[in-house]
């Protein structure tokens, strides 16, 4: 059954598959987010539209479940959304347009201007800890996710890759 998030041009960031459920969003033509619901009767498995939303229109920056949440990218602006409902619970331009990766209970947002913040993964409202703006841009829009692993953040930009050590303590790693 195809759904507000789904469309003939593109859909370009992964589904998020949890428990029975399966969330996807695509904001080419339109665009808009659903929820499907994969209910098993014997050996049949029958997909239940739980609903649509046209408060994430994810483009190519993908989104993240965090406790119940989905946060995404829609329209230049950043929103969290409850997954089981797709009430939205907040809305925040930040560094506008982009990508998002989850990492010790944060969210690393990368806007296509190469601005990257860090924002608390909470529903309760937007609380960025802190922003910078990428050194060595080029002329493109910065559209690689950012990477987080042993305490570095990797960012990519053409031929420039950039680590930074976001390690709580640093020089211990």
């Amino acid at each position: 059954r195809e759904s507000s998030s789904s469309n003939p041009y593109a859909n370009c960031p992964t589904s998020i598959v949890h428990g029975a459920h399966v969330f996807s969003s695509s904001g080419f033509q339109g665009g808009g987010a659903a929820l499907v619901e994969l209910v098993a009767q014997g050996s049949r498995v029958t997909p239940r539209l739980v609903y649509t939303s046209k408060a994430l229109k994810a483009l190519y920056g993908g989104f993240v479940l965090v406790g119940g949440h989905v946060y995404g990218c829609s329209e230049g602006a950043w929103v969290c959304m409850d997954f089981a409902t797709g009430a939205v619970a907040w809305k925040e331009r930040s560094v506008g347009m982009g990508s998002v990766v989850y990492a010790d209970d944060h969210l690393y947002l990368r806007g296509d201007s190469g601005a990257v913040a860090l924002v608390e993964a909470t529903p309760d409202q937007y609380r960025e800890k802190g922003r910078f703006n990428q050194p060595d841009r080029s002329k493109r829009p910065a559209r690689s996710y950012p990477v987080v692993t042993g305490g570095r953040l990797h960012l990519r930009d053409d031929d420039v890759l950039l680590c930074y050590d976001v390690s709580e303590t640093k020089g211990t790693r």
